[in-house]
């Protein structure tokens, strides 16, 4: 799992907490931060001392309070609330992965945009999904193919941040690289 990525305006409140900190303590910070990150750091520490700006806790207090971000919305809160004009990329990639995908899927829980979705894949599909016996998966995997299934309908709308990858069922169980079976 990859870090959250750091805003801006929180990379440099960070570097000025960080530049009125005692010699000692930075050193320990930088020590303990992943090289990506300490080099961001070190360099607008750096900005900081060629600007002249005093290394004084009290600088803090004059700044906006620092909001988070909300966190991403992933997996199945993300898959429930999806978007009424998905449901048919939805439909389409569930079609290309199967019946068994698509059964887990509701078998998972009532989705709103379930009636939807069967009314949007081929009669004969929709058929072998109603009657497939799905039980619910574990939560791990229910989380897992929710975010592959998100990464899909954002890869068909030209939304997706990656190139296509492996199958929707080797990313949900975190296969790295294509499986090649031998007869």
């Amino acid at each position: 799992m990859t870090a959250p990525r750091q805003l801006p305006g929180q990379a440099r409140r960070a570097a000025l907490m960080a530049h009125a900190l005692p010699p000692a303590d930075q050193a320990w910070l930088l020590g303990a931060l992943p090289p990506a990150r300490r080099l961001v750091l070190e360099g607008l520490m750096v900005e900081l001392q060629e600007l002249g700006i005093p290394a004084d806790p009290g600088l803090l207090d004059m700044l906006e309070p620092s909001a988070s971000p909300p966190p991403a919305v992933t997996g199945v809160a993300a898959l429930h609330a999806l978007p009424a004009r998905q449901v048919g990329t939805l439909a389409l990639v569930l079609q290309r992965e199967g019946p068994g995908v698509c059964a887990s899927l509701l078998g998972m829980r009532p989705w709103p945009w379930q009636g939807a979705l069967l009314q949007a894949v081929e009669r004969d599909f929709a058929d072998t999904v109603r009657g497939a016996a799905a039980r619910a998966p574990a939560p791990a995997f229910e989380a897992a193919l929710c975010n592959a299934l998100l990464s899909e309908v954002e890869e068909a709308t030209g939304t997706a941040s990656r190139p296509p990858g492996l199958p929707l069922w080797q990313r949900a169980c975190g296969v790295l690289r294509p499986i090649r079976w031998r007869a």
